[in-house]
């Protein structure tokens, strides 16, 4: 996370906590916050609480909330120039992403509710069940269901069965999961690209073709992690450094967690 101070062309002290997206930055004064664009100017009145504003601005669209009647607060959106696009009437909301937003709307008697997708107008799209972990990144989201995970897609269809303990988001076509004690990844029609060996526990009595399954195992992904490096070192944007980064630094933290990987830990 980025600190960092700015100012008010009248020269009024501004604490910012988080970076500019979209031509706008999330800043607060005296614990109330809004929104500034890049010449400093406010462009989302600074009257919210920390926990009733979206930090980062999606799709043109701020996520913002209000005191509910029933409900601890409601949420809706507003625009870059602080105008209500959608009003505060969902119980929960997630910011948007590639257009779509996953709510949640309670019936006016509150005795039922409604939960699913809508579009930047506030449009219902498709009601939705699962649980909503990630938004959507290359036409892909994360739902979840009893602890599980799977992807959703543009279409509002699933592409895998919910089999993964870990799923992370879409980059440049292809998704990090995992299954048990096994990491791979997915591409967008849910077919299994590469999945090393399961890595399983290993000792002092560990016989040579353990270790040497082990070591291959380790060396694939230090390899995948490094390629990865290589990548984030020569791009040209900040978005594509940071998802290179990402995927070796998911790998490196599988590698460090293997037991007994000190012992084949490659050393150059």
């Amino acid at each position: 996370m980025h600190y960092y101070f700015v100012y008010l062309r009248e020269s009024l002290p501004i604490y910012g906590k988080f970076t500019f997206k979209d031509g706008v930055a999330c800043v607060g004064i005296d614990d109330r916050y809004g929104y500034i664009d890049v010449n400093s100017r406010t462009v989302v009145p600074m009257i919210y609480d920390d926990s009733y504003i979206s930090h980062y601005c999606s799709d043109g669209l701020i996520r913002v909330a209000k005191k509910g009647d029933v409900m601890d607060r409601v949420w809706g959106y507003v625009d870059k120039s602080g105008r209500t696009v959608i009003p505060c009437k969902f119980y929960d909301a997630s910011d948007f992403s590639e257009g779509v937003a996953y709510v949640t709307e309670m019936a006016s008697d509150y005795s039922n509710k409604w939960t699913g997708f809508i579009d930047t107008n506030g449009n219902k799209l498709v009601q939705c069940n699962y649980t909503f972990e990630k938004g959507f990144q290359e036409g892909m989201c994360v739902l979840s269901k009893d602890e599980k995970y799977s992807y959703l897609n543009k279409s509002f269809q699933l592409i895998a069965p919910f089999e993964f303990d870990l799923a992370e988001s879409f980059s440049e076509g292809l998704a990090l999961v995992k299954i048990g004690d096994k990491w791979g990844y997915i591409d967008r029609q849910g077919r299994n690209t590469f999945n090393p060996t399961a890595i399983t526990n290993t000792n002092t009595n560990s016989t040579t073709e353990t270790t040497e399954s082990l070591e291959k195992e380790v060396k694939t992904m230090w390899d995948e992690a490094n390629k990865y490096i290589d990548l984030a070192n020569s791009s040209e944007t900040k978005g594509e450094k940071l998802n290179y980064i990402k995927k070796a630094d998911a790998l490196y933290e599988i590698i460090q967690n293997t037991p007994n990987v000190e012992s084949v830990l490659p050393l150059d």
